[in-house]
C-alpha cells in the first residue's frame, strides 16, 4: 500500500517536496493557511488521521502554532519531518519545541535544498536527524530515486544548531554583498566565520564533524550565495537599512542565538556581536562592517 503524506505549510518548499514525493506514486495532501493552498474537500483532521508522514514545512516562528492545530489528529505512529531551522526568542531549538509540543517521533530534514532548484529537478542535499533511527530510515526510503539525496544522523541537537547558525550568519555575508564588498572578502569571511564555528561547538557542547559537513557549512554555503536564499536578500536589505515586510530564519533566530551564546559567555564572538549591533541594536551596517586598508 502507497505511504499517504500531509505537506503541513503550501509554500515554496512545501510545494517541491510535495511534488518530488507525489512524483513517485505516493498520495500527498496540503494544507495551508490560504485556501487556495488546500487539497479540496478534506480537512485537516482527514489528512492527519489518513498519513504516514507529515511533512512541516513551515518557518520556525510558527512551527509551535502549527503543531498545536494538528497535534489532536495524529495517529501514534505519523512520523513528524521538520524542515523549519531556526530557534524561538526563547533560545528552543526546532526539535525542542517539537518533543514539548506532541507526543509523535520526529526527524529533522536539514542541508542544502533551495526549493526554487529542487523544484526544477535539480539535485538537493538533505541530512535526516532522528534519534528514533527506523524513522530516519522510513523517511529516507521516501526519497530513493528522487532528486534530492539523504543521509541519517543520530545528532538531532547538532543537525538543529546548524540549521540556526547557517541562516543566522548567511546574513552576514548578504549585508557583505548590500556593502558593495566583492567575492574575496566573502571568501575570507567563510573562514573566519567556520573559526567562529568552531568556537561555539566547543562553547554549546555541538558535534565539530556535523557542523562541518552537509546540515552545516554545505547549507551555509548555499544559503549564504544563492540568489534565492531570503537570508542573503534580507542581509542585503540591512546593509542599506530597509528590512520593511521581510522575516526569514536568520533573522528569526538571531535573538535566541545571541541569548544563548550570552548564557555561556560575557563576550560574544566577533561576527555574531556584529550582527546583534546591526540587527537588535540598530546600528549602521556600514560602520560595523568597516574596514580600514590595513584589515
Amino acid at each position: 500500500m502507497g505511504k499517504k503524506i500531509t505537506i503541513f505549510g503550501n509554500g515554496e518548499i512545501g510545494s517541491a517536496i510535495g511534488k518530488i514525493l507525489a512524483g513517485k506514486g505516493f498520495e500527498v495532501y496540503f494544507w495551508d493557511r490560504e485556501p487556495g493552498k488546500v487539497t479540496p474537500n478534506m480537512t485537516l483532521e482527514q489528512m492527519a488521521k489518513a498519513s504516514d508522514f507529515v511533512f512541516l514545512c513551515v518557518p520556525s516562528w510558527v512551527l509551535r502554532d502549527a503543531l498545536e492545530q494538528i497535534k489532536a489528529f495524529l495517529k501514534s505512529g505519523t512520523v513528524l519531518v521538520s524542515l523549519a531551522k531556526g530557534m524561538e526568542n526563547t533560545g528552543k531549538t526546532v526539535d525542542e519545541i517539537i518533543r514539548e509540543t506532541v507526543p509523535n517521533n520526529f526527524v529533522l530534514m536539514s542541508g542544502p535544498m533551495l526549493a526554487e532548484e529542487i523544484s526544477q529537478g535539480a539535485l538537493g542535499f538533505a541530512v535526516l536527524a532522528s534519534q528514533a533511527g527506523a524513522d530516519a530510515v522510513k523517511a529516507k526510503e521516501l526519497f530513493i530515486g528522487t532528486n534530492v539525496h539523504t543521509e541519517i544522523s543520530e545528532d538531532v541537537r547538532t543537525v538543529a544548531f546548524a540549521g540556526v547558525l547557517k541562516n543566522v550568519y548567511a546574513l552576514v555575508i548578504g549585508i557583505v554583498s548590500g556593502l558593495g564588498y566583492g567575492d574575496n572578502l566573502k571568501g575570507y569571511l567563510v573562514s573566519k566565520i567556520w573559526a567562529e564555528w568552531e568556537y561555539l561547538t566547543e562553547l554549546l557542547g555541538l558535534n565539530r564533524a556535523v557542523l562541518a559537513s552537509t546540515a552545516g557549512v554545505g547549507d551555509f554555503i548555499a544559503t549564504s550565495f544563492s540568489g534565492y536564499s531570503k537570508n542573503h536578500e534580507l542581509g542585503e536589505k540591512l546593509a542599506k537599512g530597509d528590512v520593511t515586510g521581510l522575516m526569514s530564519e536568520g533573522l528569526s533566530s538571531l535573538p535566541g542565538l545571541v541569548g544563548a551564546v550570552s548564557s555561556k559567555t560575557e563576550t560574544l564572538p566577533r561576527y555574531l556581536l556584529n550582527l546583534k549591533k546591526i540587527v537588535i541594536d540598530k546600528e549602521s551596517a556600514k560602520e560595523v562592517f568597516k574596514l580600514s586598508p590595513q584589515e
